[in-house]
């Protein structure tokens, strides 16, 4: 099936890039006026062929998805795995970047802060993908960056050093 680019045409201006590209099938999905989603309900309930749903409904049904993932997280094994998924699809369907709708900023903060001081996430790239992003948000991302080699977050990892070396000469320093 090929994807009808038509639907988010004009709202090409208004869609902030991802550096590894968004999907025109979701966003396509997202601004068509409807769509047929074979997704489930958050009752388990299957969507029938027939029924039609349009790209915000499904966002918001799938928002709740993970919303109720998020409230069993502490019994999970990998619970940054579940926090990662969803902020990256947060990022996939809602194309025109954080803002008080997606609740992005907020949840990085809290992600960030809950699995700071855990052994586990110290050298995950995972840990420091979220750690870039928040950087990114930031008007000072030199400080986060800093943080990140007092508390070694990400010592191990060359993405440290890579992303350091970036912004050190986007900033001319």
């Amino acid at each position: 099936m090929v994807t009808d680019m038509t639907d988010f045409e004009y709202q090409k201006e208004n869609i902030i890039p991802l550096p590894q590209g968004r999907s025109a099938k979701v966003l396509s999905a997202l601004y068509a006026k409807e769509s047929i989603i074979e997704k489930r309900y958050d009752n388990n309930t299957p969507i029938k062929e027939s029924d039609s749903l349009t790209g915000k409904e499904l966002r918001e049904i799938q928002k709740k998805e993970f919303e109720n993932e998020l409230k069993d997280i502490d019994e999970v094994d990998d619970p940054l795995n579940t926090y990662f998924k969803y902020i990256n699809w947060i990022q996939e369907n809602y194309p025109t970047g954080n803002d008080t709708e997606t609740g992005l900023l907020s949840l990085l903060e809290h992600v960030l802060k809950k699995y700071q001081s855990d052994p586990r996430y110290l050298n995950d790239s995972r840990y420091l993908r979220l750690w870039f992003l928040y950087a990114h948000y930031s008007q000072e991302p030199i400080e986060i960056f800093k943080f990140l080699s007092v508390n070694e977050i990400g010592q191990n990892l060359s993405t440290y050093y890579e992303e350091y070396a970036l912004l050190m000469e986007t900033q001319n320093k």
